[in-house]
């Protein structure tokens, strides 16, 4: 199926299907508030549409398509000196088949002199273990809260 998958890097004016891309990102917006519903909160369509232009107005967004469909997106944010992969989802039947890999693989390679960064959050360990595998540890975050062991 990989063989099939097309990639696509999208920026400023497009002609894309800028519902669908907002539906995936809604889909990222469930993922991250079953795991802390107060921190994330789930976004209107309509919402997640106006962040979908303003990707493509100030980064960029690279896309991947399965029979005229898109299956998954990268959002990126350009720093001064370097880009941040800001979301990076896979439509859930399509995962583990190296689409996230060869987006990433691709954001790369049109990038060659552009250090990249890409950021997750430490309940998602499926997202750790998928960036672990391209990326190189670059630094750790804490934030001050309660800590949590065995005995709590």
């Amino acid at each position: 199926m990989e063989e099939s998958v097309k990639l696509h890097l999208a920026q400023g004016s497009v002609n894309l299907n800028i519902d669908r891309l907002a539906f995936l990102l809604t889909e990222l917006d469930k993922i991250h508030n079953e795991a802390e519903s107060e921190k994330f909160p789930l976004f209107s369509l309509e919402k997640r549409k106006k962040d979908i232009l303003k990707i493509l107005e100030d980064g960029y967004l690279f896309y991947a398509e399965f029979q005229s469909q898109i299956i998954g997106f990268a959002s990126i944010l350009k720093r001064k000196e370097s880009l941040l992969i800001e979301h990076l989802y896979v439509q859930t039947e399509f995962r583990h088949k190296k689409i996230g890999t060869k987006m990433v693989e691709d954001i790369f390679k049109h990038f060659p002199d552009k250090e990249i960064f890409a950021s997750v959050y430490a309940f998602n360990s499926e997202a750790i273990k998928f960036y672990d595998s391209l990326f190189k540890l670059s630094s750790l975050v804490f934030k001050k809260g309660k800590c949590y062991t065995e005995r709590d």
